[in-house]
């Protein structure tokens, strides 16, 4: 069940932000879904990638942006399929998706742990998963932890650049895409963020579990 008002529902409810658009990615929208994490309600999701911003080939790169911020929250909503894209970025587009249907388990699993002991395990605030580090609280870019195991990096700012400063805290990190190794505390300045590149990295834990097949 999805509410606008997941704060008075059971735990676990998902939380329908608000109706999203694309130039309101490096605002309010990743700002509100860690401000909902750091007080107990990570299950957000933001409605909608499609129904009236897909129609459009030049906002292509600034939307597959969009929905890989989508692809990495608890729900993904899809309202229209991108049919004057060229196949290429139509390609991008069902990357997105199914990178967030590889990682349905996980996120489930995530969820359920965070529903018996209250920690926000499906969208994690760095300032929480790493209160140790004194300089996750002071990050350009938006990044938080998925479970215990994923730290999403989206691309949210100067989408045209496909350059930004990612943060790895204390550890050994590897890139999802293309298993690149970063080792911890680092800050990494200017790093490639292609289009069509998973934008997040496996650490902590290091244990994700994934749905593969139909």
């Amino acid at each position: 069940m999805t509410t606008y008002n997941g704060e008075f529902t059971a735990p676990g409810t998902l939380l329908r932000i608000n109706d999203t658009h694309v130039e309101q990615l490096s605002k309010r929208i990743p700002i509100n879904y860690l401000q909902y994490a750091a007080s107990g309600f990570p299950n957000v999701y933001s409605d909608v990638a499609g129904t009236h911003n897909l129609d459009n080939l030049k906002d292509a790169d600034s939307n597959i942006r969009h929905v890989w911020l989508l692809a990495l929250t608890a729900g993904m909503a899809v309202g229209a399929y991108p049919k004057d894209w060229t196949e290429g970025k139509r390609q991008m587009f069902k990357k997105t998706i199914d990178f967030h249907y590889t990682l349905v388990a996980y996120m489930y699993s995530a969820a359920i742990k965070g529903y018996e002991n209250g920690f926000p395990y499906i969208l994690t605030p760095l300032s929480l998963a790493f209160p140790e580090d004194p300089d996750v609280s002071y990050l350009e870019n938006f990044q938080w932890m998925i479970g215990e195991s994923i730290m999403a990096a989206p691309f949210l700012k100067n989408v045209e650049s496909s350059k930004m400063n990612i943060y790895f805290p204390e550890g050994i990190w590897y890139d999802y895409y293309t298993d690149e190794r970063m080792e911890g505390p680092i800050l990494l300045k200017n790093k490639e963020v292609p289009l069509d590149k998973v934008p997040s990295f496996v650490g902590s834990k290091g244990i994700v579990l994934e749905r593969r097949g139909t």
